[in-house]
C-alpha cells in the first residue's frame, strides 16, 4: 500500500513538472522561440560573476526578423544564423547577444587554438539562445517571477540535441589542448571526470550547471537517436558541424596536428611488439603511478641552484621517511635529479677501501714475486718489500704528478680518470719493474764490474723494451685525446702524462731503489729493515727461478711444437671471426642503474620507470623575433600551410586606447568593444602589435578574465630585451615514454631533425636572423647527446691510438715494418675479441668502455712489444728457436710483470658495491687481461715462429765485436794476476783455436802462456 501510493506520488510530481513545462512552453513549432531578452540577474544566483548571470525572459512568441545594428550584432558573434540581409529571423535581443558573447568568452579562450572547435562550439550556444527555431528543440522547465509587470525570468530549461550533432561537436574540441597546463582543453570543462572520463554528455552537463560558475542558469540536455524523436512535439537540434580538420571559409586555417589528429600526416602504423598491451583508460588495472615535481634549473654558479638542490635534499629526506612508514602499505619508489649523483659520490666513497685493498694485493705480489729466493735462511734477505712498494710508489707519485698538473690547468677530473688511470699506469709500470728487475737478477756480473756498471748494462738490455711500450703508449694516448668526448680526452691526456713520467721516474728513482737493495742484499741485510747488523748467511747462488725454468722446459717446448702452433693459429683465426660477428651485436648505451648498487632507492625508483619514462623536450629558439617579420604565423601552431609541431599562437585582448589592457576588474563589455575585429580565422597581431603586448601578456596573472595570461607559464621562457627583443624563448614538446638508453638516443636524435627543420624553415622567414637556431634540451640530453657519434668517435679514436704503437714499433725496431705489423695485428685482434666478449658478457658500449678499449691498447702494448722486440734482437739462426728464446726469456718476465700484478687487483673489485665498477672494471679488465696475456704469451710466438722477421745482420755483427770485447777483456784481466814482466813484449798471449769463449770451461778463458815459451 505505501510502495503504492509513493510511485502514484511521483508519477503526479512528474506530471506537474510536465505540465509545467508545457506550461511555460505551450507552442513547439518552426518560428517560435521559447525566449525573448534579457530580464536581469538571476535571482537563484549568488557568487557568480555578474556581468555573466543575466537570464532571459518567458517569450513563447513568433522569431523576430534581424536588421541593422542587430543584424550586424548577430552576424559577429554566431555567423552561421545569418540568413541573408532581409531573410535572417532570430530569437535574441542586442543584448543578449552582448550577454552571450561575454559568456562564451573564457571558454572561446581555451578553445580558439582549435577555429572549428571554437565555432562548433559557439554554434551550439548560438542556436540555444538565437534560433528562430528555438521551441522545436528547447523547453522551459522553471522561472522566476518578476516585479513591476516584468515577464518571468528563465531560470532553468531543457535542450533536446541529436546525438550525432552533440558527439561531433565534442569530438572536434576533444583533442584541442592547453599549453600553459599541458593538458586537454575539454579536462578543464568537463568537471570532475576531467579529459579521460569526458564524453559529449558529460561535457554538455557541465556547461549547463551553474555551479561552475559560469553558467547563468541550469540546463538539462538531452540526447536522443532518431528514432526517439518519433511522435514527440519535441524536434532535437540537428546543426551543421565542421571537423577540426576543415578550414572555416576561404583563408582560415584549420586545426593544427596538436589539437586534431585528423590534421596530422598520415604514418604508417607500426609493428605490434611482442608482450605488450594497452592500458586504454582502465586505469584501475594500472601497476604504478609516476609523478613528476619540475623545479627551475639554473647554470652552475647560481646561487638558486643551491637552492635547488637543498630542496631536493629535503624531497628526498622526506621520502624516505615516508617509504618506511608505507613499508607495509605500498611500494613507494623514488628519485631527484641530484640522485644520481648522490649514490655515485656514495658508491665510490664506500668502494674506496676496495680500491686501496687492491694495490695492498698488488704490493704483496709484488714483493714477493720480485724475490729471487735460494734459501729459507735468506728469505728476510731476498725480499723484495722495499724495492715493491717503492715501485707502487713511483707508479702512484706519476698518476697523482699527472692529476695535480690537469687540476693546476683547470682541467676537470672525473671517476672513471681515478679509477682507471692509477690501474693503467700501475700495470705499465709493474711490467718494466719486472722486466728490470729479472734481468739484472739473471745478467751475470762479469768478474770485477761494479754493481751500478752491472746496474747499467742490465737497463741498456732492456732500457730501449721499456721505452718502445711506454713512447707507443703515451703517443697512444696523446693521439686518443683529439677525440671530441670529454671524458675520454681527460683520460688520454691524464694516462698519456702518467705513463710518461712514470717512465722517467723508473729510468732514474727505481733504478737507485735497485741499486740500494742490491747493495743491501749483497751486505746479507734484512728487507725493510736494512738497519740490523749483516746476518752470517751462505753466499746467494745463481739461479734461472721456477717461473723461468717452467718457461724453459715445458712451456715453450709445448707451445711451438709443430702441432700446437697449427691449433693454436686455427683456434685464434676462428676466436677474432666470432669477435668481428658479435661486434656488430653489441648494444649502445649506459643504463644510469648502473652507477648505483643494487639495493639503493634510486635503483628501484627507475625500475618502474621503465614502464614509463621522461616523456618531455625543452624546444630552445634563439636568434629570431619580429623586428623585421611582418606577420607572427610562422611562430604560431595554427599555421594554415604547415601542420609540423611549432609553438602555440600568443594572444590578448587590449583596450579601445590601443595602448592598455582592458583591467581585469571591469566587468563592462564596454572596453571590448573597440577591440581588435572579429574575424573566423584566428587574430593574428603585427610585429609592432606582438611586441607592444607581449611583455604585458607574460606579466598578466591567469584568472577567470583571462585564462590564458602568461605569468605563470611563459614568464621564464622568454627572454626579452631592453627593447623588447625577444631574445630566445623556449616551448615544450613531447615524444612517447622512454626506457632504455636505444630509445632515450632515438628521441634525441628525432628531437634534433624535428628541431633543424623548424630551424631551416623559420630562417626562410624574411627578417629572420641567419644564425636562429631551434634546438632541443632536456636534463637528460647532455649524457645521452654522446651515443649520437660515440660509434664513428669511438672508431676513429682507436684508430688514432694504433697507428701510434705501429709507428713507434717500427722507427725503434731499425725501421722493421715486419714486426711493427705483426705487433699491431695482435693488439687489433685483442681488441676486437674484448669487443665480442662484451657482447657475450651484456657489457654495453658507451664512453666508460671507449675508455677500457683505450686501456686495452696501452695494456696489449705491454702484452706483445716486449716479446715482438725480443723477437727482432735476437741472433739465433731461424724464426723457431728466436721464438721459443723470446717466449722463455721475456715471456716469463710479461707474465710475472703484466698478467699478475693485474688479476689479483681485478680480482679484488669483484667485491665492488657499485655495478658500474663491477661490469666496466672488474669484468672487462678481467676479459682484456685474459685475452691480452692469450695473445701475447700464446698466439704471437706462434706467428712469430711462421712469419716472423729474419735475423738482423747489423745484431749478429755487434754480439761477435762483444764477444771479441769479452775475451780481451777476460784476457787482460788474467795477465794482470801476474807479475809485470820486463818487456812489453812479453805479455802477449795468443789464442790456441777456442771458437768461442763461451765454449772454454769458465766460459772466459784463463791466463795463456806467453808466446815462445814451451806449454
Amino acid at each position: 500500500m505505501a510502495e503504492a501510493g509513493l510511485r502514484g506520488w511521483l508519477l503526479w510530481a512528474l506530471l506537474l513538472q510536465v505540465a509545467r513545462g508545457e506550461l511555460y512552453t505551450p507552442m513547439h513549432r518552426l518560428g517560435y522561440c521559447a525566449f525573448y531578452d534579457e530580464c536581469g540577474r538571476n535571482p537563484e544566483l549568488t557568487g557568480s560573476l555578474a556581468s555573466l548571470s543575466n537570464v532571459s525572459c518567458l517569450s513563447n512568441t513568433p522569431a523576430r526578423l534581424v536588421t541593422g545594428d542587430h543584424l550586424a550584432l548577430l552576424q559577429r558573434v554566431c555567423p552561421r544564423l545569418y540568413a541573408g540581409s532581409t531573410t535572417t529571423y532570430a530569437c535574441c535581443s542586442p543584448k543578449q547577444l552582448v550577454s552571450l558573447e561575454a559568456s562564451l568568452a573564457v571558454s572561446k579562450a581555451l578553445l580558439t587554438r582549435c577555429p572549428a572547435c571554437s565555432d562548433n562550439f559557439v554554434s551550439l550556444h548560438c542556436h540555444n539562445t538565437c534560433s528562430p527555431n528555438q521551441s522545436l528543440f528547447i523547453n522551459v522547465t522553471r522561472v522566476a517571477v518578476q516585479r513591476d509587470g516584468q515577464p518571468p525570468a528563465v531560470v532553468a530549461y531543457e535542450a533536446f540535441y541529436q546525438r550525432s550533432f552533440a558527439e561531433q561537436t565534442y569530438d572536434s574540441c576533444s583533442h584541442v589542448r592547453i599549453p600553459a597546463a599541458a593538458t586537454l582543453a575539454v579536462g578543464a570543462m568537463c568537471g570532475v571526470y576531467g579529459s579521460t572520463l569526458c564524453n559529449a554528455q558529460r561535457w554538455l552537463n557541465y556547461q549547463g550547471d551553474t555551479g561552475n560558475g559560469l553558467a547563468p542558469l541550469d540546463i538539462t540536455f538531452h540526447l536522443w537517436q532518431p528514432v526517439q524523436a518519433s511522435g514527440s512535439v519535441m524536434q532535437p537540434l540537428d546543426g551543421d558541424v565542421t571537423a577540426c580538420n576543415e578550414s572555416q571559409g576561404e583563408g582560415a586555417a584549420a586545426c593544427s596536428c596538436q589539437d586534431c589528429a585528423a590534421s596530422c600526416p598520415a604514418i604508417t602504423r607500426p609493428q605490434a611488439l611482442d608482450a605488450t598491451f594497452r592500458l586504454g583508460k582502465d586505469y584501475s588495472e594500472a601497476e604504478a603511478l609516476i609523478m613528476t615535481f619540475s623545479l627551475n634549473n639554473y647554470p652552475p654558479g647560481d646561487p638558486r641552484l643551491a637552492q635547488a638542490k637543498l630542496w631536493e635534499a629535503g624531497f628526498l629526506e622526506e621520502m624516505r621517511a615516508f617509504q618506511r612508514r608505507t613499508a607495509g602499505t605500498f611500494q613507494v619508489t623514488f628519485m631527484a635529479e641530484r640522485s644520481l649523483e648522490d649514490e655515485i659520490n656514495r658508491t665510490t666513497a664506500e668502494d674506496l677501501p676496495i680500491f686501496a685493498v687492491s694495490y695492498l694485493v698488488i704490493f704483496l705480489y709484488m714483493s714477493l714475486a720480485l724475490g729471487n729466493y735460494t734459501s729459507w735462511r735468506r728469505l728476510p734477505v731476498d725480499a723484495k718489500a722495499t724495492l715493491g712498494l717503492g715501485g707502487v710508489v713511483v707508479v702512484l707519485g706519476a698518476v697523482m704528478a699527472a692529476m695535480g698538473l690537469f687540476s693546476y690547468l683547470g682541467v676537470p677530473s672525473s671517476l672513471v680518470v681515478l679509477q682507471v688511470v692509477p690501474f693503467l699506469v700501475l700495470a705499465v709500470g709493474a711490467d718494466n719493474i719486472f722486466i728490470l728487475v729479472l734481468e739484472y737478477q739473471r745478467l751475470p756480473r762479469r768478474p770485477g764490474e761494479r754493481r751500478e756498471t752491472h746496474i747499467g748494462r742490465a737497463l741498456g738490455r732492456v732500457g730501449p723494451s721499456m721505452l718502445l711500450c711506454s713512447a707507443s703508449e703515451a703517443i697512444c694516448f696523446f693521439m686518443g685525446a683529439l677525440t671530441p668526448m670529454p671524458a675520454v680526452r681527460t683520460f688520454a691526456l691524464t694516462s698519456g702524462v702518467a705513463v710518461i713520467l712514470d717512465f722517467l721516474l723508473q729510468v732514474s728513482a727505481f733504478v737507485a731503489l735497485v741499486s740500494l737493495d742490491s747493495r743491501r742484499q749483497e751486505a746479507s741485510r734484512p728487507d725493510i729493515c736494512c738497519c740490523v747488523g749483516a746476518q752470517d748467511l751462505p753466499a746467494p747462488s745463481q739461479g734461472e727461478g721456477l717461473l723461468l725454468r717452467f718457461f724453459r722446459r715445458v712451456y715453450t717446448p709445448l707451445l711451438l711444437h709443430r702441432v700446437t702452433r697449427v691449433v693454436v693459429l686455427l683456434v685464434f683465426l676462428a676466436l677474432f671471426g666470432a669477435g668481428l660477428y658479435f661486434m656488430g651485436r653489441i648494444s649502445v648505451g649506459l643504463d644510469q642503474e648502473l652507477a648505483l648498487p643494487k639495493v639503493r632507492h634510486v635503483r628501484c625508483a627507475r625500475s618502474p620507470g621503465r614502464q614509463g619514462g621522461p616523456a618531455a623536450q625543452r624546444v630552445g629558439l634563439a636568434g629570431w623575433g619580429l623586428a623585421g617579420v611582418q606577420d607572427c604565423s610562422p611562430a604560431c601552431g595554427l599555421r594554415p600551410a604547415e601542420r609540423a609541431s611549432s609553438p602555440a599562437p600568443v594572444q590578448a585582448e587590449f583596450g579601445p586606447n590601443k595602448d592598455e589592457f582592458c583591467p581585469s576588474t571591469v566587468s563592462s563589455l564596454a572596453c571590448l568593444k573597440n577591440c581588435m575585429g572579429f574575424t573566423l580565422g584566428p587574430v593574428r597581431p603585427s610585429a609592432e602589435q606582438f611586441r607592444q603586448y607581449l611583455p604585458w601578456f607574460l606579466s598578466d596573472p591567469p584568472n577567470i578574465k583571462c585564462p590564458k595570461g602568461g605569468l605563470a607559464a611563459y614568464s621564464t621562457s622568454v627572454d626579452l630585451g631592453a627593447d623588447g627583443q625577444v631574445l630566445a624563448s623556449r616551448f615544450m614538446a613531447y615524444h612517447t615514454p622512454l626506457r632504455d638508453s636505444h630509445e632515450y638516443t632515438e628521441a634525441l636524435r628525432a628531437t634534433r631533425a624535428l628541431a633543424a627543420n623548424i630551424t631551416a624553415d623559420l630562417r626562410r622567414v624574411p627578417g629572420t636572423d641567419p644564425a636562429f637556431e631551434v634546438f632541443p634540451y632536456t636534463v637528460t640530453s647532455v649524457f645521452y647527446e654522446q651515443y649520437l657519434t660515440l660509434l664513428p668517435e669511438g672508431l676513429a679514436t682507436l684508430g688514432l691510438c694504433l697507428l701510434p704503437t705501429f709507428a713507434i714499433c717500427c722507427l725503434l725496431l731499425g725501421m722493421d715494418l715486419r714486426s711493427g705489423l705483426l705487433n699491431l695485428f695482435s693488439i687489433l685482434m685483442i681488441l676486437v675479441d674484448t669487443v665480442g666478449f662484451m657482447a657475450l658478457w651484456g657489457i654495453s658500449y658507451n664512453a666508460v668502455s671507449l675508455i677500457n678499449l683505450v686501456t686495452a691498447v696501452g695494456i696489449s702494448v705491454e702484452f706483445v712489444s716486449h716479446i715482438t722486440r725480443s723477437f727482432a734482437i735476437s741472433t739465433k739462426p731461424t724464426r723457431l728457436e728466436r721464438a721459443k728464446e723470446a717466449t722463455t726469456s721475456m715471456g716469463s718476465a710479461v707474465f710475472a710483470g703484466v698478467a699478475m700484478t693485474n688479476m689479483p687487483g681485478i680480482l679484488v673489485l669483484g667485491l665492488a658495491k657499485a655495478q658500474l665498477v663491477q661490469i666496466f672494471f672488474f669484468r672487462l679488465s678481467l676479459v682484456l687481461t685474459l685475452l691480452g696475456l692469450l695473445h701475447g704469451l700464446v698466439f704471437l710466438p706462434v706467428v712469430l715462429s711462421y712469419l716472423g722477421p729474419d735475423v738482423n745482420p747489423a745484431l749478429v755483427l755487434e754480439q761477435e765485436l762483444e764477444e771479441e770485447t769479452a775475451v780481451a777483456v777476460a784476457g787482460t784481466a788474467s795477465c794482470s794476476k801476474h807479475p809485470s814482466p820486463a818487456h812489453p813484449a812479453d805479455c802477449v798471449y795468443v789464442n790456441h783455436g777456442f771458437e768461442h769463449p763461451a765454449k772454454s770451461a769458465g766460459g772466459l778463458g784463463g791466463s795463456l802462456p806467453p808466446s815462445g815459451q814451451g806449454l
